[in-house]
Formats: C-alpha cells, structure tokens, sequence
C-alpha cells in the first residue's frame, strides 16, 4: 500500500454521504462493542466507568508491544475498585469474542468469495468455544503457567457471555458494512456481501495477531481475501482503517471528559 500511495490518491476518492455513512457505522460499531465490554466487566466499578475506560484506553492499542491496552485498562478500573484479576479475564473475554465474531461472521458468509458451501457450518459451531464450561478448562489450564486461586469464579455468567458475543458480533459486521459501503463508494468491483465477508474474517484473524492493533494483517487479508486489485480497492482499505481509528480517538477523547475521577462520587439518577 505504502508502494502503490501514489496509484492509491489517484484514485476515484468517495463523495461525503458514503463517507459520513461509513463513519455512522464505524461509530454504532464500536460503542457496541464498548457496551459488549461491560456486559463482561468486572463489578464493580459503575457500568459507565467500565464503558469510558474501555473507549479511552482503545487507542492504546496500537501501541507497540501489545501491553499498552490491557494494562491501561487494568490500571484505569482498579483504581475505581476493581479486582486486577476480573479486568484482565474480561479482557481476555472480549478479544476472544471479538476474534470469535468476525470469524464466525467471515464464515458464515464465506460463500459470497465462492467458497465451498460447508464451511458456513465451521462459522457456526465456532461461538460455542465461548460456552463458560469451555472457558472454565482454558482458565484453569492457564492457571497452572500464572497462579490464580479459583480463576473460573472470576470468569462472567453464561447469559453475560452470549450478550457479550452478540454484541460483539453486531459491532463487527457494521464495521464490515462501513467498509462494504467505502469499497462501492470508490468503485470497487467486489460484491457488498464479499466485502462484508472479507472484513470480517480479516479483523477476527487480525485482532487475534500480536500486531498492534491488527495493523497491517488485516489490510493484507482484506487484499488477500477478495482478490483485491488496483487503486480502487487500496483507497478502500486505506480509508477504513483511518476513519476507524478516527472514530476511537474521538470516543477515547470523549471519554477522558466523562469516566468519574477516583473517588468521586457518582451523580444523582
């Protein structure tokens, strides 16, 4: 991409309507997956606090080194009462979730890239891996490498998972549909359900990455996925990346002006 920039800005760049509907998108996805976040979050602190500490410390992820996030995320919740144990396995909850729905998503649609029919069944059973009997054995598997007494009490309810799940799901393909509607915008030949298919399968597989962020794996796989060529489609996956970490830096702005400070008090209602 860094190559082909000069073919990339060349090309035909997307009127605002289908711009300011990706960004739509973008942001309903997110502050779903947030609102996913704190259907598994420790408690307490507050949902809003576990909701603005998400958005605020999402940036961070595309920090080097993959710590910058989860510990952020820790230091921000402990310090409003939570348990250092319960925020990182909700952590982990919602990155598994998230590489669970776009797979599973990606999957399920995968006959839009002409793939063979059967596969929409792997896309299927793919969420039962987070049934909590399942995250119980992974959790207590992991306890034997880092010390944890009793991890599986930490873990949330079924019913809190499937929430997290669906939310995650939902958010994941409205980001799917954003770059579905920019791959258009900029006169893309790729069907809306490819491409919605191809985005999803590329942020699971991406988020599931030590890369920050997914950066890079997940514009490889998109070129990969759909066969992509030409400027049209680099504009394509160029912009969706951009607008989105537009998005969470406006959401984490957001955010550092509403979580409550340590020790304040809530307000009224």
């Amino acid at each position: 991409m860094r190559s082909s920039w000069v073919t990339i800005s060349e090309g035909s760049w997307p009127d605002i309507g289908p711009l300011a509907l990706a960004v739509v998108l973008l942001g309903v996805g997110q502050v779903l997956i947030g609102e996913a976040f704190v259907v598994v979050g420790p408690n307490p602190p507050a949902a809003a606090d576990r909701r603005w500490a998400f958005h605020l410390t999402q940036p961070a992820k595309y920090i080097p080194g993959g710590i910058a996030q989860p510990a952020g995320l820790v230091t921000v919740l402990m310090r409003r009462g939570a348990s250092s144990v319960a925020t990182a396995m909700s952590y982990v909850v919602i990155v598994a979730a998230l590489v669970i729905a776009g797979i599973s998503l990606g999957l399920v649609l995968s006959p839009a890239l002409e793939w063979w029919l059967p596969i929409i069944a792997a896309g299927l059973v793919l969420p039962f891996l987070l049934l909590r009997p399942v995250l119980v054995i992974v959790v207590r598997l992991a306890a034997r490498i880092v010390p944890v007494n009793r991890p599986e009490e930490q873990l949330p309810a079924q019913g809190s998972l499937l929430r997290c799940l669906t939310g995650c799901v939902i958010g994941v393909g409205l980001h799917a549909c954003a770059y579905a509607v920019l791959v258009d915008a900029v006169g893309g030949d790729t069907a809306p359900m490819a491409s919605v298919a191809s985005y999803s399968l590329a942020a699971g597989v991406s988020i599931a990455t030590p890369l920050p962020g997914g950066l890079g794996a997940r514009e490889a796989l998109l070129i990969g996925l759909a066969d992509l060529t030409g400027s049209a489609s680099l504009l394509a996956i160029a912009l969706i990346r951009v607008l989105l970490i537009g998005v969470e830096i406006i959401l984490g702005l957001l955010a550092s002006a509403r979580i409550r400070r340590p020790g304040e008090r809530p307000a009224a209602g």
